[in-house]
């Protein structure tokens, strides 16, 4: 993502490898320059003004309110508050095509909401609240969920991921649940597929966080990337090639989703984003991509 030095998404600066180091993510709602964005359809103009309102009566300004069809809507540099879905926004549809979103007809289901922050998606340096629902009444109840925070808590948002699901799922159906069971096979850490498997596993895990808002995931997530770090990546058994290849862009996906959740301090995104940098460089990168 893109890193701009700006007051939401925080300060960068130089690191080991080339990267920057990101500040903190910061979302600050009661700068100028903050923007809900709906899609041209009926209902959701009115689920933005209400949202506008809300957070007015916190900051004292009035965002701008426009629909994605309007010229320069996701322009500047926010924040962004969007509202919708895969199948009535645009805007939505990029996040879910570009995996920064997972908001369609099934998931979190009908009745059920999602509000989750995301660091600069479009490149721009606006980050996003991501306010979603599988239908209307589900993003109108992310935006009140989104004003509650706001009353509570003032108008500088931190990283948020809060998921309700709706009608049609619950967290126990969802095929992630097993890794929160005892069975530690299910983590498939060697096999004749190399570290396929198990990259995928640990990719699907945090997925679950962000499909549930269970914590208990992201702490599985933290300790198998650690132990994948150690054992996959720098420490790997001379006599066995790793074999990583181009399966590293799942378990990417979901860090760049879940980088900015305070379990991970500086220290430890430094070293998962070395990590990333140090197999793009090995023969398991971009050379073995070229060939």
């Amino acid at each position: 993502m893109t890193a701009p030095a700006s007051v939401q998404s925080g300060a960068a600066g130089p690191r080991e490898g080339g990267l920057p180091l990101l500040g903190a993510l910061r979302l600050d709602l009661a700068q100028t320059g903050v923007r809900v964005v709906h899609p041209a359809t009926p209902g959701y103009e009115t689920v933005a003004g209400e949202l506008a309102r809300e957070l007015q009566a916190v900051t004292g300004l009035m965002p701008g309110v426009m629909a994605e069809t309007a010229p320069g809507a996701l322009a500047g540099p926010g924040p962004l508050l969007v509202l919708g879905n895969l199948m009535a926004s645009a805007t939505v549809r990029r996040l879910y095509c570009e995996a920064y979103d997972f908001t369609d007809h099934a998931f979190p289901g009908p009745g059920g909401c999602v509000v989750r922050t995301i660091r600069d998606p479009f490149g721009t340096g606006a980050s996003v609240v991501l306010l979603g629902g599988s239908d209307l009444d589900g993003v109108r109840q992310a935006a009140r969920r989104l004003g509650e925070w706001l009353r509570a808590d003032g108008a500088v948002l931190g990283y948020r991921n809060e998921v309700r699901l709706g009608r049609w799922t619950t967290a126990e159906q969802l095929d992630t649940v097993r890794y929160l069971g005892p069975d530690d096979e299910v983590w498939q850490r060697v096999g004749q597929s190399g570290s396929w498997d198990y990259i995928d596993n640990i990719a699907k895990c945090g997925t679950g966080y962000l499909h549930t808002g269970d914590e208990r995931y992201l702490g599985l997530f933290q300790r198998e990337l650690r132990r994948f770090m150690a054992a996959d990546v720098f420490n790997h058994n001379p006599e066995a090639p790793p074999m990583l290849h181009g399966r590293m862009y799942v378990l990417l996906g979901v860090w760049d989703l879940v980088a900015d959740h305070p379990l991970f301090d500086d220290a430890e995104r430094s070293r998962v984003d070395a990590m990333f940098l140090h197999v793009a460089r090995s023969g398991e990168g971009t050379a073995h991509i070229r060939e």
